[in-house]
Parts: structure tokens; C-alpha cells; sequence
């Protein structure tokens, strides 16, 4: 007999996956929130960003539904406020999109949307710190989580620069940390991390195959937090946490991609703020791989992340941190070859580059 949960979930991901895929299409015919090619893109064309409105109402309906229909005693409140502290990152987000923040605005959002979480729910305890004392512990681990919570935003957003790469990764890794959480027996956070996935899972076709629509910076914004939170509430969760390190792991080629990026920018004394085509998929990219081969290429390298950060849950303490050493080791020489035989191109390749896209996806169109 099917039990009133998995019905609950089925209804609330169906609901999911048709708002986000229909809602994707209808916004990709408009013409609002135009984003034009700059410095950074992989575009070529003007083409909307609003997907990242597609994927919130999606999953936001969806978490209505678990709300309204779940009768487990005080998940409905937990619903709500994540839901809640989701919707001011997507609301920061968007206002970007609408507005072009200023960089320190964004930043002083982003961190406000992370302390109004930590706010509500707790930070990852750190015992390492209880060396230093109670209080002083308290205060790290809230800095460190905060932190985290804040770097792992922008981390998402520099990795949005491909068609599908951001949004078929996360997808993916958020379909593992439901697996993971439903098996330490949270199933509250479970069906969160579903309905997310799900959700992103409903823009991907929009995106990746037409690259008719971006998620932009209220998408990038939304996911990223909400893929961050749900890290840590799962690490706390009093029905069976999954280790703080399975999202950061699972999220390795993506964290290493970003360090690796500012570390050499920084290293050749350039702005690390400032947009550019130096991250290692863009130099992919620039080099002739197409949008769904750079996508294919990190999603591989997510799904054997995610292995090993489902893996790492079998072992304790010191153990799990086995995985991220053992992926590092394996990530520098594929980042060693991919700056030897790459370089960002210069502007008239730039241009031929964007030409020969804007022809690929005229093609595509027709």
C-alpha cells in the first residue's frame, strides 16, 4: 500500500516539474530581462534570464504543498521559515537582475538573507573550536557558517556561465542529498532537496538544449542558498544528519573550479572581482567544446564527486576528509592540462566564437 508521504511527494514533484518546464518555455518566448553578451558570456545573442522565476515558483508551490498536506508535528513551521529565508535570496537575486546591484549591495543582501537563516536555524557546531571556549566557539561556528553560506551563493553564480552546467549539476546533487537524507531518515529535508531538484530538473530542457532561457542571478542566487541551507539543516537534523562535508564534496568540481580561477588571478595580480573568461570551463568552451560537452564534462566529474560523498558516510571523524584530498589530487592534473592547452581567447577569437554559436543556435531554432 502507497503510503500518504510518497503521494504527498509524487503530487508536489509533478507540480514541480510541470510549473518549472512550462513557466521555462513561456518566459523563453518573452523578451523581459534580456541578457546581453558581455565579458563573461557564452552567448551571443540577447536572450532572457528569467528562468530563475520559473524554478522558484516551482519549488515554492511545491513546498506549499508539503506544508499544507503534511501532518508531522512542526515540519510545517520548518517549511515555512526556510521557505521564507529562500524567497529573500531569490528577491536579491532578482532585484540584481532588475537593478545591476552594485557589488557591496549584493554582497550586504546575500549576507543578510544567510545571518536571517542562522537567525532561525542553527549553524554546523564545530568542536575543534570548543578549545577556544563556549562563547568563542558559538561565535565561529555562526562566522564560519555564515561564510559558507555566502561564498557558496557566489561560487554557484560564477558557475552559470554554460548552458546546463550549473543547473543539471545541481539537480543532480540535490537528487543525491534527498537519497542521502531519506536514508539517515530525515524526510522532511528529503522531500525539500527533492523538490528542488525537480524543479531545476524542469528548466534544464529549456536551457541546455535551445539555450533559450537563463536561469540569471535570481536563479543562480535562489539555488545557491538554497543548496547551502540545506547543507546545514540536514548536518543538524535531530532525525538522522548527513554530514556537512556531503554538499561540499558533491560540489567539488565546482568549488575547485572557482578556487583554482581567483587563486591564479590573483596570482597574476588581476581583479578577482571583475568578470572575465578564466574560469576552466570557459577555457573549455573558448577552445571549441560546445555548450553540451562542457556541461557533460562537469556533470561526470559531479556524478564521481557524489559517489564519494555518499561513500563518505560510512566512515567517521577525521576519515571523510579522505574523499575531498583524494579529489583535489585527481582535479590539479586535469587543471594543469586544461591551462597548458587552453588560453582565453583573444577578442577576434571571442568573436568568432560567438559567431559560430549564434550560428549553432539559429540552426537549432530552425
Amino acid at each position: 500500500m502507497v503510503s500518504p508521504a510518497a503521494i504527498m511527494a509524487a503530487a508536489a514533484a509533478w507540480t514541480a516539474l510541470c510549473v518549472s518546464f512550462l513557466l521555462s518555455r513561456a518566459l523563453s518566448e518573452t523578451r523581459w530581462l534580456q541578457d546581453r553578451p558581455n565579458e563573461r558570456s557564452a552567448h551571443a545573442r540577447a536572450t532572457p534570464r528569467s528562468g530563475g522565476v520559473a524554478i522558484f515558483a516551482a519549488w515554492i508551490t511545491s513546498m506549499s504543498i508539503l506544508a499544507l498536506l503534511s501532518k508531522m508535528s512542526g515540519v510545517d513551521n520548518d517549511f515555512l521559515m526556510f521557505a521564507m529565508f529562500a524567497t529573500i535570496a531569490f528577491a536579491v537575486g532578482l532585484a540584481d537582475d532588475l537593478l545591476t546591484l552594485k557589488p557591496l549591495v549584493k554582497l550586504a543582501g546575500q549576507v543578510f538573507t544567510a545571518a536571517a537563516f542562522l537567525y532561525h536555524f542553527d549553524p554546523v557546531s564545530l568542536p575543534a573550536l570548543q578549545i577556544f571556549g563556549d562563547a568563542a566557539a558559538n561565535a565561529g561556528a555562526y562566522a564560519l557558517t555564515m561564510f559558507a553560506i555566502v561564498a557558496f551563493m557566489n561560487a554557484y553564480n560564477f558557475m552559470d556561465g554554460v548552458n546546463g552546467l550549473a543547473a543539471s549539476c545541481g539537480a543532480f546533487v540535490m537528487a543525491a542529498l534527498a537519497v542521502a537524507s531519506v536514508g539517515a531518515g530525515d524526510l522532511a529535508w528529503s522531500m525539500t532537496a527533492l523538490m528542488l531538484a525537480v524543479s531545476i530538473f524542469g528548466f534544464i530542457p529549456t536551457n541546455l538544449n535551445r539555450g533559450a532561457l537563463f536561469m540569471g542571478d535570481a536563479g543562480s542566487q535562489f539555488i545557491g542558498f538554497t543548496i547551502a541551507a540545506l547543507a546545514v539543516v540536514c548536518a543538524n537534523s535531530d532525525a538522522g544528519p548527513v554530514s556537512i562535508l556531503f554538499a561540499p564534496i558533491a560540489f567539488m568540481p565546482f568549488l575547485f573550479d572557482v578556487a583554482v580561477t581567483l587563486i591564479v588571478r590573483a596570482a597574476r595580480g588581476r581583479n578577482i572581482l571583475s568578470a572575465h573568461r578564466e574560469h576552466i570551463y570557459q577555457r573549455l568552451f573558448m577552445a571549441g567544446v560546445t555548450h553540451g560537452g562542457v556541461t557533460s564534462i562537469y556533470l561526470c566529474l559531479t556524478a564521481i564527486s557524489t559517489a564519494l560523498a555518499m561513500m563518505m558516510t560510512l566512515l567517521h571523524g577525521p576519515y571523510q576528509l579522505i574523499a575531498p584530498v583524494m579529489l583535489t589530487a585527481a582535479f590539479i592534473p586535469l587543471a594543469l592540462f586544461v591551462y597548458r592547452f587552453t588560453n582565453p581567447a583573444s577578442s577576434a577569437g571571442d568573436d568568432d566564437r560567438f559567431t559560430r554559436v549564434e550560428q549553432e543556435l539559429r540552426a537549432a531554432a530552425e
